[in-house]
């Protein structure tokens, strides 16, 4: 038999000799006996079947008995949960733990999900946060690849603190005998409580003030949003001041500004005890916006002009309240009309010019670039009288100006310096006899060609000239 065999509980075990003139067979665990086949066999293993197994063969008379080598047999036990994990719910931040006990594990897996996220008994997390809100579970893993055991499924909550969204309007002016409300916004939140000063007033996310008393309810209003179980915590909204008013007073005048053509810009005044705002722009008679929010709001201006704002009062005051006049101007975009011409080719020793035409307001500043190097001075145009090859380059045109307006940059004026052909070796006088050849040679830099000249004559090119069996008719001044 296989000396060594391991089985699971609750599996078959199979033992197994080969023998020959045998008369029968006695198998045995330990001492005991346990079968009388050639095989030995066991439907459901139980850990009592662990141990020592040797089979007798019996010989044919005379002939004596032989005993077979031992065999150990192992029955592994499997894994159980003997304690099921709990479900959880913490605060945000807060720490959070699952335990389960098992039996007979060779280890334990922890899973979020599907995602394995710890071993061992326990799996804590330190300072949950909402990706560690989920489903867990354990898996008890037997030894030698038996069944597992799984643990049930729990869900591990982490709640969320309380969140302001929304504070309270910093001050509300109220008339006497009047109504008025403080409200506060959030999320995440169990119950919201108000305050004046250490005194609770009401619950909810409004405070409600009804027929407005100034020696009772003028004050200092906060309130208190208190997270939801098991978070203890709460957290104090900013001060809400409730204040007695009869009629509108300004406590920030609107501010003028200029900007460029286009622009948006928000007039805004600060007030309390007023009942609408009546923006008007001097020179019409009726207001361009009559409506509750403190903003004007000026979108896409194209002209400039004077503004002011008149605060109808709330009920029980007759007096009007007009802010001051302030001015919004509006500057002409910073344009080039006319860009510099996009490729110019010159002689080195040639002058260079460039030119821009640009308009805008305020004075105009220019800043000339040859790549990323500034070159001339603060003038529409650049000019390089006598260019040399390195004023070669792309060049371009930053146009700024003291206006309000953001500054205008030209197209590239690709500009290229073709250097000057220079004789570097010049021809030597010659006296030869006639019939023999008359050569002459130079060398140049930067030659597109050489062309000779007898005289005014052309007699030929390239960087020598030979004349084979010259005769007198080839004598003259000869120039390249």
């Amino acid at each position: 038999p296989t000396a060594n065999t391991t089985v699971c509980l609750n599996t078959a075990l199979n033992l197994s000799v080969t023998a020959t003139n045998a008369s029968g067979f006695k198998w045995m665990r330990g001492t005991d006996s346990v079968g009388n086949a050639s095989n030995y066999s066991v439907t459901n293993a139980q850990l009592s079947d662990s141990g020592n197994y040797t089979v007798v063969v019996l010989g044919n008379s005379p002939c004596a008995s032989i005993t077979s080598n031992i065999a150990n047999v192992k029955v592994t036990p499997l894994a159980t949960i003997t304690t099921q994990p709990t479900a959880t719910t913490v605060c945000q931040g807060s720490a959070m733990s699952f335990t389960i006990a098992a039996s007979n594990a060779d280890s334990i897996v922890w899973f979020r999900g599907a995602t394995r996220v710890g071993t061992g008994a326990s799996y804590n997390v330190s300072s949950g946060t909402s990706a560690d809100s989920a489903n867990y579970s354990a898996v008890a893993y037997s030894a030698s690849g038996c069944t597992n055991a799984t643990s049930n499924v729990v869900l591990g909550a982490v709640r969320p603190q309380a969140t302001i969204t929304s504070q309270p309007v910093v001050n509300t002016f109220v008339l006497t005998g009047t109504n008025a409300t403080v409200s506060v916004s959030a999320i995440n939140f169990d119950s919201v409580v108000w305050f004046k000063g250490a005194t609770r007033i009401s619950n909810g996310t409004t405070l409600s003030i009804s027929n407005f008393d100034s020696a009772t309810q003028a004050g200092k209003y906060t309130a208190r949003v208190y997270s939801q179980a098991p978070c203890t915590n709460f957290i104090v909204s900013d001060t809400a001041n409730v204040i007695k008013s009869t009629c509108p007073v300004i406590t920030t005048q609107p501010i003028g500004d200029t900007l460029c053509i286009g622009s948006t810009y928000a007039l805004s005044v600060t007030a309390g005890a007023v009942n609408t705002y009546e923006w008007y722009k001097v020179g019409n008679a009726t207001p361009i916006a009559s409506t509750s929010s403190t903003t004007l709001n000026l979108n896409t201006l194209t002209s400039g002009g004077r503004y002011f704002v008149k605060l109808t009062p709330l009920t029980g005051c007759t007096t009007t309240v007009t802010s001051d006049t302030v001015n919004v101007g509006v500057d002409d975009s910073t344009r080039i009309t006319v860009q510099p011409t996009a490729s110019t080719t010159i002689c080195e020793g040639s002058a260079l010019n460039l030119s821009v035409t640009a308009t805008g307001s305020g004075t105009l500043s220019y800043q000339w670039m040859n790549g990323s190097t500034n070159v001339g001075t603060n003038s529409n145009s650049y000019s390089v009288s006598s260019a040399a090859t390195t004023d070669a380059g792309t060049y371009k045109v930053m146009v700024s100006s003291t206006s309000a307006c953001p500054s205008a940059t030209s197209s590239n004026a690709v500009v290229n310096v073709t250097p000057a052909a220079t004789i570097t070796t010049q021809p030597s006088s010659s006296t030869i006899c006639e019939g023999s050849t008359l050569s002459f040679t130079i060398a140049a830099n930067n030659a597109d060609s050489i062309v000779w000249f007898n005289g005014t004559t052309r007699v030929g090119t390239g960087s020598t000239f030979s004349q084979t069996n010259a005769q007198t008719t080839n004598s003259g001044n000869y120039v390249a």
